[in-house]
């Protein structure tokens, strides 16, 4: 049974269903070498492409919604070591982008994580910073039943999106999510009011989906939940390794990087030399685990195929170049 695969399944579903119903408009994710955003090589976040809506001001009256790949390598140096994590690189960022009606943003996410997947609102907390009135105001008033924690963030930090010429920046506050079982509360979205000068342009919301099944599954990690652990046993700090290679890996094989032009320019290069620390990786933990390639190529294929469904992906060796 591909237990992780069903409940990553029915979180997005419900969430296309939900906002869908809701008017808002649905964006085409796009890859996450896309260089769609020219601040980042890989897409990390759904804001990138949806960024020429917010610096055109053209953000739709009824919203936006869109349900993205994201590869963060903040953890590549961590690939072959056993230091703990909370998060691997990939994950499907589940969000929004409305017009600045902080309260409409607000009630819209908790009907999704209350009425729509089932969250129970004493199973919710509200990271917020008391210095934004305006924020603490409109989560009382649309979600009062929620607990608040405030001196959650600093008081200092402005949200940034690569936009600092502009002088867009945002505030927010984050939704907590109750890992079951526990009295721990992780950090599973936020909510963004993003400002230009004092000018109020957009809301900005984000899900994680694998921090939800970390916490629905009452896991230490996202690689332990993710579609990943459907195809091998992720009970390790080993495994979480591995996995979190394979995944990256299988990514960008599927997304054409290998086969992208050699060319001098700093992108082509970074996009190289990441490819080759995942693979580098996999090699690594292939022979500590054990397998021959044929395994490994396996779990790849199949982990491709339960996260894209229909897709022509096939798993290279590329090691072996």
């Amino acid at each position: 049974m591909n237990k992780y695969t069903e409940y990553l399944d029915y979180v997005e579903s419900l969430f296309d269903e939900h906002f869908s119903k809701n008017g808002y408009l649905r964006e085409k994710p796009v890859a996450v070498s896309s260089r769609v955003d020219p601040t980042v090589d890989f897409v990390g976040s759904k804001i990138s492409p949806l960024k020429h809506l917010v610096v055109n001001d053209i953000i739709a009256p009824q919203g936006h919604y869109l349900i993205q790949d994201c590869f963060r390598t903040k953890g590549m140096k961590k690939l072959k070591t056993l230091d703990p994590s909370k998060f691997g690189s990939c994950f499907r960022t589940m969000g929004t982008l409305t017009q600045p009606s902080i309260e409409k943003a607000i009630f819209d996410t908790f009907n999704y994580l209350i009425n729509g997947i089932g969250i129970k609102p004493q199973d919710l907390l509200i990271k917020i910073n008391p210095d934004d009135k305006d924020l603490v105001t409109a989560t009382r008033q649309v979600v009062g039943n929620i607990r608040q924690q405030e001196n959650a963030t600093d008081a200092n930090y402005r949200h940034r999106y690569g936009l600092d010429e502009q002088e867009i920046y945002g505030r927010d506050f984050n939704i907590g999510v109750r890992k079951q079982g526990t009295d721990e509360f992780i950090s599973a979205g936020t909510i963004v009011l993003m400002e230009q000068l004092d000018r109020k342009i957009g809301v900005d919301m984000g899900i994680g989906n694998l921090t939800l099944a970390m916490c629905n599954f009452a896991k230490d990690n996202t690689l332990a939940v993710s579609r990943m652990a459907d195809v091998i046993n992720v009970d390790s700090i080993e495994t979480q390794r591995f996995a979190d290679s394979l995944i990256g890996l299988a990514l960008l094989q599927k997304e054409g990087i290998r086969n992208l032009p050699t060319t001098k320019d700093r992108t082509s290069k970074n996009f190289r030399w990441k490819f080759k620390k995942y693979e580098d990786a996999v090699v690594f933990w292939k022979l500590q685990f054990g397998l021959n390639d044929e395994q490994v190529l396996d779990y790849m294929k199949r982990y491709i195929d339960l996260e894209f469904k229909n897709n022509t992906y096939k798993s290279e060796a590329t090691w072996e170049r």
